[in-house]
């Protein structure tokens, strides 16, 4: 559930099932690396399925590093998918390497096929993270297959999933994955919130609010404060 727009699983499943369907139009296997550069939404949650699914690698790269720091992490990784909004698309243009990305448009096609989930080796790279630092090349951070996989293992342990079954508020968008993953529902705020999405989580109907919350200590602060956690 977000402001404005609310999916199902099976909704969500189907959305994820047509995405995968414009990537093997395209031609895309298992270990194909995606750049994504897209605003947290629907679609986006799609195509994480989707490239996931496909046993793909994700390629996320911070949009205020150096132009010269992203095209030699661009160059290096020969990503040959580019999932962007027009924003993204504007951005890409300023470097040569994303212009060289063969696919920029990976449409949703139809589908009669369910969500595809092959079985892939656990150390296929999975997401690749980089952060800038300050000096240097960009460190990056590899999350394989078999990670993400004891990832879910180990959070539904330390979080006690098992004794929740409503809606989490969530602020990180990793934990969206993680409720997609146990099958919990996530209420998704916008990560430039305002106080009045917080009076909107409030209006839900009583069976959609949240029953848990994942954020840092300066949310929770304006969340205290706010009308939700009544």
């Amino acid at each position: 559930i977000a402001r404005g727009k609310r999916a199902s699983f099976s909704e969500l499943e189907a959305l994820a099932a047509q995405a995968q369907e414009g990537y093997r139009v395209l031609g895309f296997k298992p270990g194909d690396v995606v750049l994504l550069m897209h605003p947290l939404s629907l679609e986006l949650y799609a195509h994480i399925l989707a490239i996931l699914g496909l046993g793909g690698t994700m390629m996320l790269v911070e949009p205020w590093m150096h132009p010269t720091k992203i095209q030699t992490l661009i160059e290096k990784m020969k990503p040959k998918f580019f999932f962007s909004n027009g924003m993204g698309k504007l951005w890409g243009l300023r470097l040569p390497a994303v212009r060289k990305i063969a696919h920029w448009k990976i449409p949703f096609r139809e589908t009669n096929s369910g969500l595809t989930t092959l079985t892939v080796e656990p150390n296929t790279p999975a997401i690749l993270t980089f952060t800038s630092g300050s000096t240097g090349i960009p460190k990056g951070v590899v999350r394989n297959h078999g990670y993400l996989a004891e990832q879910v293992r180990v959070l539904s342990k330390a979080c006690h999933l098992d004794q929740f079954t409503g809606n989490e508020l969530c602020i990180f968008a990793n934990f969206v994955l993680l409720n997609l993953a146990t099958g919990r529902g996530s209420i998704v705020l916008s990560p430039q919130w305002k106080m009045s999405e917080l009076d909107w989580v409030a209006t839900l109907p009583v069976e959609e609010r949240p029953v848990s919350l994942t954020c840092g200590p300066g949310f929770l602060e304006h969340f205290l404060k706010g009308p939700v956690h009544t």
